[in-house]
């Protein structure tokens, strides 16, 4: 009996890993019970009632109707009866609802990621609150409350804008979304915060052609300087997210842009621990971008403001440069770029 109780009170948890999975695009094969969509409605709709009775279920069997409802729009949201799309629309009301209310605490996997993970399909399909959930998005943006070691609750609404292609499909929506972030400080110079200028340049898609973008980056790059320079900033965590969607933008320039974004940089240069965390990036976002000329232009501007200091730079900034610090390629002897 005590073995049929266990199971009874985990015979959800299969549904939970796959929401789980597919939030994160992992394999899920191995739930073939979820193939058919309308299985994993009918197992929402066992869960629900199975809270609503009070059966004894694991404790975080409470989020997962807001998950699964949030995985079904975003993957699913053509496929699903009208019913069951109201349904799961319901609840991630509900749950978004509670995320911006002043009560909340974020947790791992309550359910919040994968609604706001919905919110672009909710949006690209004309849903009847379309306007209420472009001020959600903007809203969460300004959520920086970290879960843990995990992300922070503005990620949710970053990963989510790039993932539902926005910019690609509603640019000069994004566009309105960017500006009123923009307008919260009055102005980027206005912006004090490194982590407030880190969510304004994630915002931004890296392969962007839109000079209106490129003016908002060029606008950040005075901000990057000073953190280059502080010897002293304790914000290291997140100055290197900084510095990784700055390479990243970078690096998706052409030759003749680049420049204008390195150039001013080179006065700043004076945090020996900054520098070499800035240089890092460079050469791990190039690990995935494979942009060799873009690489190289960005080491040949570096290259004088190395020799010129290489007697006041740290070992590990020259080593970085090199690319022999164990950091820069993860100790390998072979390299696309090289």
């Amino acid at each position: 009996n005590h073995i049929a109780r266990v199971n009874a009170s985990m015979r959800f948890s299969s549904l939970h890993i796959w929401a789980y999975k597919k939030l994160h695009h992992e394999d899920v094969s191995q739930y073939p019970q979820y193939e058919n969509i309308g299985n994993v409605v009918d197992a929402l709709r066992d869960l629900l009632n199975a809270l609503k009775v009070g059966e004894d279920l694991m404790p975080m069997d409470e989020w997962v109707p807001f998950s699964v409802s949030g995985i079904l729009i975003r993957d699913y949201y053509e496929q699903l009866r009208n019913e069951d799309r109201e349904l799961c629309i319901q609840l991630i009301d509900e749950k978004l609802a509670e995320a911006l209310s002043e009560h909340y605490y974020p947790q791992i996997d309550d359910g919040v990621e994968y609604c706001v993970h919905a919110l672009p399909q909710l949006i690209l399909h004309g849903h009847k609150n379309t306007d209420a959930y472009w001020k959600i998005l903007s809203n969460i943006l300004f959520n920086k409350v970290p879960i843990g070691e995990y992300k922070r609750v503005c990620d949710y609404a970053i990963e989510a804008i790039h993932e539902g292609k926005l910019w690609m499909v509603v640019n000069e929506k994004m566009i309105s979304l960017l500006n009123n972030y923009i307008a919260h400080f009055g102005t980027i110079d206005k912006i004090a915060n490194l982590e407030d200028i880190e969510v304004l340049l994630e915002l931004i898609p890296f392969d962007t052609s839109d000079s209106r973008l490129e003016d908002v980056v060029l606008q950040i790059v005075p901000f990057i300087g000073k953190t280059l320079s502080d010897e002293r900033n304790k914000h290291y965590y997140r100055s290197n997210h900084m510095y990784g969607a700055y390479a990243q933008y970078v690096l998706n320039r052409s030759n003749e842009k680049i420049d204008g974004f390195i150039i001013p940089l080179l006065p700043f240069m004076q945090s020996h621990s900054e520098l070499q965390y800035f240089l890092l990036s460079f050469t791990h976002a190039q690990d995935k971008l494979k942009k060799k000329d873009a690489f190289w232009r960005v080491w040949e501007l570096l290259y004088p403001k190395i020799v010129s200091c290489s007697f006041g730079y740290s070992d590990e900034v020259i080593t970085v440069y090199l690319l022999v610090h164990p950091w820069a390629l993860y100790e390998r002897t072979e390299w696309h770029s090289f």
